[in-house]
């Protein structure tokens, strides 16, 4: 959990918006999304792993998507 609510990640939105899934857009997206979430620090982990697990969920995610398209 990185907020107590949704969060539109629109940045990362806007680079995946009709681009190719590669490599080099994969590594845009998570690094869009580790900038965009301000994840806490509490006693499960921090802000920094949060952010990064937050991106490698979502490059996991897109790329699932795209091996099912």
């Amino acid at each position: 959990c990185v907020a107590a609510t949704l969060v539109r990640l629109k940045q990362a939105e806007a680079l995946l918006k009709g681009a190719e899934i590669n490599d080099e857009s994969l590594a845009k997206v998570m690094s869009a999304v580790e900038a965009e979430i301000t994840p806490i620090d509490d006693q499960r982990s921090t802000a920094e792993y949060r952010k990064m697990v937050s991106g490698v969920i979502v490059k996991r995610t897109i790329e699932q998507a795209r091996q099912r398209a």
